[in-house]
Formats: structure tokens, C-alpha cells, sequence
């Protein structure tokens, strides 16, 4: 986190002044003294799904609403008249999205975002987040894009850009403003946004492509909280930082500093200072301190890790108020409604000294209700309502956007008597017949010329068939922890793909953001896989900084749980986590026989693995990424070794800057998508599996799958999706299989000439926890 510019927020906030969006003054009903009604249809995490996607609803998308029968998910269309059907049926609605409407879907690779800002502009949203992903297109595509189709505030207070007053083309900071000011038929509701600075490539530094220096969000969001907090009635977070992050927002949160940064002015003010705390695990150099929680948010609207909090989390900040914080999923899958009831405060309170006791007038207000005073000192505004109007109950509904959506009310599956399941499947596919003459029409008309564009681009051909997977191939092995059948083929993707043919390879794992699953694997499913542009880069480490890489892997890995958090080919190691928490704890030192008593079998004589302890800044240490393995061989520290990584990572992204500083670089400008479907297209089919001499090779999943579907029968009962077989596919069943294509029937066809999708996890990264 880069830190010393944090003065700059509290001394300039006035700045912001100038920045708010525009308001149109007209009469306004009075609501003082009354509770009304406020909601807030929130979105997130959109990821470029403008169109509907098949994928495989997990265990919370389906208890959550989302079944296996009601696919495909999503689509603007239909999220859209959710939106316009929510927002008729409240007097008091906004429309927020948290940020990252970019990346994830084929659209945002063929029109760059355009699409994506134009709909949300027609959606009349209050106000956006600024994402990662947005940041995706570039500080001046973002730029351009928001300065030509965004019609709606773009938030991030937590960012300070670069020369954003300079003239002309519009840079990014005069898109991008702190906050914007609502009023709603009367209720004033600031929203302050705050943006990620976690997972931005290179932006934890400062100086980076985008001209953004990222500030620290608790003391950015308390700046403005105190700033705004007399001219709003509420105040609403719009984040992007995460979870964890915005419950930090609340509950604070530790902080390690450099001992040059100058942190007095925190230390040494009066109300919620930052409170310095002992560090042993701190290094030379370091301080760490516990920034407090901010108080004065009502509620805190986020997004970021793709979760769906249901019931939203109720947090408790400082002053003993309840703040409302609420994430509503990712890929255009829910809409989140979150119906407030606002008591808004009295313009002034009196004191009835005629009752014994004395009370605060009038009673049966919120915020003077019960309390007793002396004086009309003791029923001041500011001593009874110190942060303005208050939420005093709240409601949420979560509504799926899958094929019924326009359902009320939707039928569950579990409501259907055992062994009548087709009657669900009925129901279902007459209400999609419904709601799918329902969706948003003004929605449809701006996004069909794209649609029908990316159609018609050879490049674009989502339906072309790869292959076949006969079973799930997961892009994490939560238990195990360490690599997974699909991290495993993409980083052999990027190491043996021509012109690239290097010696090992390492892709971050969160880059993979789904599986495969069972069916056909086409070209929409690589895009799932890798939604986003990046490419493959080639560099050359020593042996040195590959252990760098790999402790600092195994670090990041002890922080998430012991779960690696990279995927790799062409090497293996061990994360010690274990190892992590003693090198964290700094046991003294002078010599490293002294640190034999924390790890013993490591001091052996018969030891032959390749931790070593060492004495290093007098605490003791270890490698704790061990027995590194490169092909067949040891690692060896003066070695070089060639490296084939994604353009994210190479530059820095989640903390790689081991790899960041490498001089070494070759951008290929290879697509990650191509790689990966150049090595499915070589995977073998079912007539190279069945006629294959060592059949004990092959997996018994494969040999299974290829030798029911070699008979006539068995290729009729190949599922391609929810509810449609390949016999359907081959007779016309539309109302089982919804909308097919030549290349899917050309597949069920011929299904023994296409590839079968197999991985497996083998333990080239294993892990230790104790």
C-alpha cells in the first residue's frame, strides 16, 4: 500500500467539491421526523456477460435459486427488466454496480467495452465503482470509453491521478470523481466509492501505466464520511476492495509501515487514532500499527470475490451502529434488492420538563424516543442523531436471471413429488417460453448489432466443438491444495506452445476462473476459462529468483489457507506453510546450529531434502518453498531457465515482482485463449483411445466414456447440456435442447473424432502445513 500522500486526503477534501454530479433542483417533500423507504437494486461482477452463458450452477447457485433445468445465466436483456420491474415497484430506488462490468464474456474482446458502458448508461445507473477490470482497457480506453458512453458517475475515492487537471483529451482522473450526491425525492444519500488496489496490475506502486497512486481506503472513505456527513441523510460505500476489506472498512485492521513514513497526524488526533502495536515478526526497519474502523457508514455495498451474501452481514462500527454490508454475486447471475426503512432525525428536539422523568420531545420519534434530559441541551440534533438518518430495518430478495426469471412465483424442484422431475422440466420450459417474449427491449436493440458482428467474425465462433469431457476438470483442488487438472493443462498450454517452448511455466491461479465441465468443450468454454486478454510472455530466471518466487508463493499460499495460488508445468515444490509461520516468528539467532531446535530432522546428518536453516538479520530462516524440481533436476542457483508466464504476472500483477524487474522479457503476444486450444485440439480422441496398445495408460473415465459412445446407442445418450442429449440434438428436440447449431450436431455426428478433455492433479505442487 503506498501511503504518503495520506495528509493530502484529510487537508484537500474540500477539492471535491467541484466533482460531485450535477443535481436538478426541484420541490422536494419534507421528510423530517418520518421513516420512508429507500432500496437499492445493487449489481457486480458483471464480467462482460451481456448475453446468456451456459455454465454449471455450483451448490450456492442452486440453493440460492439457480438450477440445472433453467439454463443458460444471465444476459443484460434479461437483467435489465428485472431492473426496470424493481425499480416500478418502489418510490424510492437507485440502481448501484460495484465495478468490473468488464472482461469475462467474448463481447468485451470484440468491442472493447463499448457495448458494456452503453448499457449501463441505458440503465440509467446512479453510480459504478471503478473495477480492476475496468482498468483493464487501459487508462485511456477507459478514459474514452467513459468520456463518450458513460452518462453515469464513476467512483473511486481511494485513487489519486496524475496530472487529471491538465488540458486536453480527457484524461482518466476527470472521468473518475470521489463520490457523487442523490437526492431521492427529498432522502440526500451520498455514495463514496472506493476502488481495488489489491489485484490491479502493478498499481500497489506507485508511478504505474495508469497514473493512479492508491491511498489507504479506511482513512480515504473516514475523510469523506466527515466531510459529507452534514449535508447527507445517508452514506452508502460503493466498493470494489472485497470482502475482507470492507468489513475492515468497519471493524479496522493492522498495517505495516516503513519507519520513515510520517504517521503522526493519525497517531496523535483525538478521536479514532491509529494505535502502534509490537511487531515481532515485523522487519528492520518496520512498524506495524491497527487503523480503526470508520464510523458513520450506513451501508456498504460491495463486490469483487464474486460471492452473494444472503442474508446481507450486519457489522458494528465504533459508535455501536449496525452497518448493513451486502455483495450480490457476480456474471449478470442475481439481482440483489435491498429495501431500507430510513428514520430520518427532527430538524431540532426540545425537552418536556412537565413529565418526571424529564424526556426528549416528540416521544414517538426514533432517535428521542426514551431519552431523558434536563435541559434542550440533552436533546440537541447532533447529541441524538450524530450521523443523520439511520436504518432501522431492512429486507433483501435475491432474484435469479436464468430462463424463468420473470417468474412469480418460481418453482422450486423440491416442491414435485418423488419420481415426477419431468414435472418440473415441463413447467419449466413453458414459463422460459414465457418470460423469454419478456426481456428488455431497448436493451436487445443496442446489443443486437454486436451480437450479430461477433457471429458473423470467424475469430468469434463460440459454438465451434474442441472436444468432449466426459467428467468435470477443476481449476482448483481445494483439498489438496496445491496444483489441479486444469491448472495443470493451461500451464502446459503456455510451456509447450509454439514459439514460446519453454522450460517451465507459472500462471496465477485466479487467472483460471472456471472449470470445464461435463460435454462438449467449444470455444465460449475457452472464454470462460480465460475471459480476459492476456497474453503468454517469455523471460529467462536464474535459479535464484525462481526460489524468490516460489517463497514468496508458499507466503501468499499460508495466507489463503496453505492453497496455492499459482498454477505450473515443467517443475514442482513444496510449499512448507508451516516453514512460513517460523520464519514469521524470527526466533534469535547467531548462527544457524542455533535454530536447530525449532526444526530438527532439517539438521540431520541423513537429511537429503533442501531446507536449510540459515541466521539471517540475527532470526533464524528457511526456504519455505522446498525441494524445488526443474523437469527431472534439482534446481541450481546459477542456472538460467526459460519461463513462459501470463503478461498479468509478468508485470508485477499480484505481487510477482520478481518477475516484474526481470530485463529479460519477450511480450509474444500470444492469447492465453490460443494456447489452451491448441493443446485440447491435441488431446487424443476416441479412436486413437481405443485402439491404444497399453490401454492401462489410459484414464478409466476416457476408456469408459469412448467405449459406451462407439455404439450407436451410446452416442444417442452423450449429454450435451441440462436435458438434451446428442438424441435429442440429431431428432430437433427444441424443447429439451432450446437453440442448436450445425456444429454441435456435426459433433454428435461423429463424436469418436473429437479430442477427450481429461486432466489430473499429480502433486507437482505439494504442500506442509506443520
Amino acid at each position: 500500500m503506498n501511503l504518503p500522500r495520506l495528509n493530502w486526503i484529510l487537508a484537500t477534501a474540500t477539492l471535491s467539491l467541484a466533482l460531485p454530479a450535477c443535481v436538478v433542483e426541484t420541490e422536494q417533500p419534507v421528510l423530517e421526523g418520518r421513516t420512508v423507504r429507500f432500496t437499492v437494486l445493487h449489481t457486480s461482477d458483471i464480467h462482460s456477460r451481456l448475453f446468456p452463458t451456459h455454465m454449471q450452477p455450483n451448490s450456492h447457485d442452486q440453493g440460492d435459486g439457480l438450477y440445472l433445468e433453467t439454463g443458460p445465466y444471465g444476459g443484460a436483456e434479461r437483467l435489465a427488466a428485472l431492473i426496470r420491474r424493481e425499480r416500478n415497484r418502489g418510490e424510492r430506488v437507485v440502481h448501484l454496480d460495484s465495478g468490473d462490468i468488464f472482461h469475462g464474456g467474448p463481447i468485451f474482446n470484440f468491442a472493447g467495452g463499448e457495448p458494456e458502458f452503453r448499457w449501463l448508461s441505458l440503465m440509467r445507473v446512479e453510480a459504478m465503482a471503478v473495477g480492476n477490470h475496468e482498468l483493464g482497457a487501459g487508462a485511456e480506453g477507459l478514459a474514452g470509453l467513459a468520456a463518450n458512453f458513460g452518462s453515469f458517475p464513476f467512483l473511486a475515492a481511494n485513487y489519486i491521478f496524475a496530472n487529471w487537471l491538465a488540458d486536453g483529451d480527457p484524461a482518466l482522473g476527470q472521468q473518475v470523481q470521489p463520490y457523487t450526491m442523490l437526492n431521492v425525492k427529498g432522502l440526500r444519500v451520498a455514495v463514496i466509492g472506493v476502488g481495488d488496489d489489491s489485484s490491479v496490475q502493478s498499481i500497489s506502486r506507485g508511478g504505474n501505466s495508469f497514473g493512479i497512486t492508491p491511498v489507504e481506503a479506511n482513512e480515504t472513505v473516514r475523510a469523506y464520511v466527515e466531510f459529507l456527513g452534514s449535508s447527507a441523510d445517508l452514506i452508502l460505500v460503493l466498493s470494489h476492495l472485497g470482502l475482507n476489506e470492507d468489513r475492515e472498512l468497519v471493524e479496522g485492521h493492522e498495517l505495516t509501515m516503513t519507519a520513515d513514513m510520517d504517521v503522526r497526524a493519525f497517531l496523535d488526533r483525538p478521536v479514532d487514532p491509529w494505535q502502534q502495536r509490537k511487531c515481532e515478526a515485523c522487519r528492520p526497519g518496520e512498524h506495524k500499527y491497527w487503523v480503526p474502523g470508520v464510523r458513520g457508514i450506513d451501508a456498504i455495498l460491495g463486490g469483487h470475490l464474486h460471492v452473494l451474501l444472503r442474508p446481507p452481514m450486519m457489522l458494528t462500527d465504533l459508535a455501536g451502529r449496525k452497518v448493513l454490508l451486502q455483495h450480490p454475486g457476480a456474471f449478470a447471475k442475481f439481482l440483489a434488492r435491498l429495501d431500507l426503512a430510513v428514520a430520518v432525525p427532527n430538524h431540532s428536539y426540545t425537552c418536556d420538563t412537565s413529565q418526571s422523568p424529564s424526556v426528549c420531545m416528540p416521544q414517538e420519534n426514533h432517535f428521542s424516543r426514551g431519552v431523558v434530559c434536563q435541559s434542550d441541551a440533552d436533546c440537541r440534533r447532533e447529541r441524538l442523531a450524530p450521523f443523520g438518518a439511520e436504518i432501522i430495518a431492512h429486507s433483501q430478495q435475491i432474484f435469479p436471471v436464468d430462463t424463468i426469471w420473470c417468474a412469480e412465483p418460481r418453482p422450486d424442484p423440491y416442491d414435485y413429488d418423488y419420481g415426477k422431475e419431468y414435472e418440473f422440466e415441463r413447467d419449466v420450459a413453458a414459463l422460459a417460453a414465457y418470460c423469454g417474449e419478456r426481456g428488455d427491449g431497448a436493451t436487445r436493440n443496442l446489443l443486437e448489432p454486436y451480437r450479430m458482428a461477433m457471429e458473423l467474425s470467424p475469430e468469434f465462433l463460440l459454438t465451434q466443438v474442441l472436444g468432449y469431457a466426459p467428467r468435470i476438470v477443476l481449476r482448483r483442488d481445494t483439498a489438496n491444495g496445491g496444483d489441479s487438472a486444469l491448472g495443470n493443462i493451461v500451464a502446459t498450454s503456455l510451456m509447450i506452445r509454439k514459439r514460446v517452448e519453454a522450460e517451465f511455466a507459472v500462471t496465477n491461479a485466479l487467472g483460471i476462473r472456471d472449470n470445464i465441465y461435463p460435454g462438449p468443450v467449444d470455444i465460449g468454454t475457452i472464454f470462460n476459462v480465460f475471459p480476459f486478454e492476456n497474453t503468454i510472455v517469455v523471460m529467462y530466471l536464474s535459479g535464484r529468483e525462481i526460489q524468490e518466487m516460489f517463497d514468496f508463493l508458499t507466503e501468499r499460499g499460508q495466507d489463503r489457507g496453505c492453497q496455492s495460488q499459482v498454477q505450473i508445468a515443467g517443475a514442482s515444490f513444496v510449499m512448507n506453510c508451516g516453514q512460513v509461520k517460523r520464519n514469521r516468528a524470527r526466533y534469535a539467532c547467531t548462527t544457524a546450529e542455533d535454530c536447530c531446535p525449532y526444526r530438527p530432522e532439517i539438521c540431520a546428518a541423513d537429511y537429503e531434502g533442501s531446507a536449510r536453516w540459515q541466521c539471517l538479520d540475527e532470526a533464524c530462516f528457511s526456504h519455505p518453498a522446498e525441494d524445488i524440481q526443474m523437469g527431472t533436476k534439482a534446481l541450481l542457483p546459477d542456472a538460467s531457465y526459460k519461463l513462459a508466464a501470463n503478461d498479468y504476472i509478468a508485470q508485477g500483477g499480484s505481487g510477482f515482482y520478481v518477475l516484474q524487474r526481470n530485463t529479460t522479457k519477450i511480450f509474444t503476444g500470444i492469447p492465453l485463449q490460443d494456447a489452451l486450444i491448441e493443446h485440447l485440439r491435441n488431446f487424443p480422441n476416441c479412436r486413437e483411445i481405443l485402439s491404444a496398445a497399453d490401454s492401462a495408460s489410459i484414464d478409466p473415465r476416457a476408456m469408459a466414456y469412448c467405449s459406451k459412445i462407439k455404439q450407436e446407442d451410446g452416442k444417442h445418450l452423450i449429454e450435451v447440456r441440462a436435458g438434451c442429449s446428442c438424441g435429442d440434438v440429431l431428432d430437433g428436440n427444441i424443447a429439451r435442447c432450446g437453440s442448436t447449431d450445425t456444429l454441435l450436431t456435426q459433433f454428435c455426428r461423429n463424436p469418436l473424432e473429437f479430442p477427450v478433455i481429461i486432466g489430473q492433479s499429480d502433486q507437482r505442487i505439494g504442500r506442509k502445513i506443520n
